[in-house]
């Protein structure tokens, strides 16, 4: 069985998120690869579309006319790269789209749906069922198919949004399509939306290299080694450069952590990942250190391990792979109830899950697992499913069924 899987960049979530599908899949016996528009990194392992400079200026100019006709967070797609003349396409017995935005076009995903070969749609975010939006923020508008969209401040019933839903319709209801999602919440939202509520769909979680995201490693030796307090309860926090204040919620972090009580605030230390220059760390009132951005999976699987605790305040999120490598590296996560964020932390049992925007609740989270025994207990595999249940070869062999279900 012969799959290739389409990606847009070789960097960011949905494509470590589709790498680790692809990888699962090759582990459980399918000759399965990974292509990407264009590759910007010799460390992934993937093959570009757009492989000889002619073709990356081509797509770097489809691109940029998709941007003009985008409108701040609803991004259209007229423009792409027609994928069905490829021998990636052509070769493949089952095409698996991951986020593709700026890559392949609606008249793409038309075709492929109209090719006979099967075609499955894993949903990263909320993009493929919506007017153009990665996450509603609480708007429900796709349930209607769209329109007066309040990201455009729109009244007019026909605006981008709604031209953009009519063109996913007709594209994803061309042929056979299956979507797939990693998160029951996000299944349950794209089954209220027209474009994919005829689909058939599938929840399968993404999967982890559980042999460098575990929980094996001692974690005051790795504070010892990467220069981290020793006698303090380490309090770990992920932010990226583009969306440090909307998703991650650098503000609600601060509130929350100040919201400890005294005590256990002279006991803590925060310490922060990711590529977001210009953190101001005076916003916290305990000691806070900025990591910047981590290379290397093992690395970022030891400072897990190393914290007590890792906090994630987003306030739209499908199936984050920072959640699940935390957990399976035996850290506890503290995060808002939103999207499918109940997948992945369970109060008592992996971490705690507050009140949505609740930096109080959020705060009492944080509180109950640095004073608690869940850090001890996910050191087990018998407490610890996630260690078996996302594994490569748990959901490398549910892709390979479903693929050879739909073949058949």
């Amino acid at each position: 069985m012969k799959v290739s899987h389409f990606c847009t960049t070789d960097f960011g979530g949905a494509f470590y998120a589709a790498a680790r599908i692809n990888a699962a899949m090759r582990q459980c016996g399918a000759d399965s690869r990974l292509f990407v528009r264009t590759k910007t990194r010799k460390d992934t392992e993937c093959i570009a579309v757009a492989d000889t400079p002619v073709k990356e200026l081509i797509s770097k100019t489809k691109n940029f006319a998709n941007l003009i006709l985008s409108k701040g967070e609803i991004i259209t797609d007229r423009f792409g790269t027609d994928i069905t003349k490829t021998a990636a396409v052509k070769d493949a017995d089952v095409i698996i789209l991951h986020w593709v935005n700026s890559f392949i076009s609606y008249s793409t995903v038309k075709k492929l749906a109209a090719s006979g070969k099967a075609v499955i749609w894993v949903m990263h975010d909320m993009w493929p069922y919506t007017g153009g939006c990665h996450h509603g923020y609480g708007c429900t508008g796709y349930e209607h198919g769209c329109g007066k969209c309040p990201f455009l401040k729109s009244t007019d019933e026909n605006d981008l949004s709604r031209r953009n839903f009519l063109k996913k319709q007709e594209a994803l209801n061309a042929g056979n399509i299956t979507i797939v999602s990693p998160s029951i919440w996000n299944m349950e939202c794209s089954e209220k939306s027209a474009v994919t509520s005829d689909l058939k769909k599938h929840v399968i979680r993404n999967p982890i290299d559980t042999t460098i995201f575990n929980p094996q490693k001692d974690a005051a030796s790795l504070r010892e080694k990467y220069g981290l307090p020793l006698n303090k309860k380490i309090i770990l926090f992920g932010a990226m450069v583009q969306s440090v204040h909307k998703w991650e919620g650098m503000e609600m972090t601060a509130r929350a952590v100040s919201g400890l009580n005294d005590d256990l605030k002279k006991d803590c230390s925060l310490l922060i990942f990711g590529n977001a220059p210009d953190l101001d760390l005076s916003d916290f009132d305990i000691p806070a250190a900025a990591l910047g951005h981590i290379d290397g999976q093992e690395k970022i699987a030891d400072i897990y391990r190393a914290a007590d605790v890792f906090v994630s305040p987003s306030v739209a999120d499908n199936y984050p792979n920072t959640l699940l490598e935390a957990i399976c590296c035996g850290t506890p996560c503290v995060s808002f109830d939103i999207g499918g964020m109940r997948d992945l932390v369970k109060t008592g049992e992996t971490g705690y899950l507050a009140r949505p925007k609740d930096t109080d609740d959020l705060s009492k989270g944080i509180c109950t697992v640095l004073t608690g025994s869940l850090k001890e207990k996910l050191k087990d595999p018998s407490h610890n499913k996630n260690l078996s249940d996302n594994s490569y070869d748990i959901i490398g062999k549910q892709y390979v069924d479903l693929c050879e279900a739909l073949m058949r």
